[in-house]
């Protein structure tokens, strides 16, 4: 798996409908979670395009918390989530993630695998309150995150692995003619 593949992988997260820049169809857009059916098909496209010749995962800045695989190992060494200075919800995985980073780890795009994501389920009214205060929390203990977040987007080292994944997901391109 792509948490294994080398040593120094700290965490992996998915493809996923509603995930900033691990997002599908398009980086950093929600998109409706797919029903049971598609979410099969997608996957079993995503890992199609990942086993495919030159089907590589890719390094993010930071996964995605809403699902992350993260090694034991990582986790021992920098510690847990911070649920303190970080309220609930919102920007904990990117502390989390910057912290293994300085301690030479990296997070990877696993490419293979796609999870359909309700997002704002667990937080709804809560979630703009939220993603303020922890981002707060985040800029003053990273300043340059966000500005790598955003050239992340911007330049969207994944597109390639997007755009395959879009062109091979038979439903998409039927929805799109």
């Amino acid at each position: 798996t792509a948490l294994y593949a080398t040593p120094d992988v700290a965490s992996v997260t998915p493809w996923t409908n509603n995930g900033e820049i691990s997002s599908f169809p398009v980086i950093s857009q929600a998109a409706p979670a797919p029903d049971t059916r598609e979410l099969a098909l997608i996957d079993q496209t995503a890992a199609a395009v990942r086993a495919a010749p030159g089907g590589a995962d890719i390094e993010l800045p930071s996964c995605c918390g809403f699902t992350m695989l993260i090694r034991r190992t990582v986790l021992d060494a920098v510690g847990m989530l911070d649920g303190t200075a970080l309220n609930r919800g919102y920007g904990e995985e990117v502390d989390w993630c910057m912290r293994a980073r300085a301690a030479g780890w990296r997070h990877l795009q696993a490419t293979g695998v796609f999870v359909a994501h309700e997002g704002t389920v667990s937080f709804r009214a809560e979630k703009t309150l939220r993603v303020a205060q922890n981002r707060g929390v985040v800029v003053a203990r990273y300043p340059d995150y966000y500005g790598e977040f955003a050239a992340f987007q911007r330049n969207d080292p994944l597109s390639g692995a997007r755009d395959l994944l879009r062109s091979l997901y038979a439903p998409f391109n039927r929805n799109r003619e």
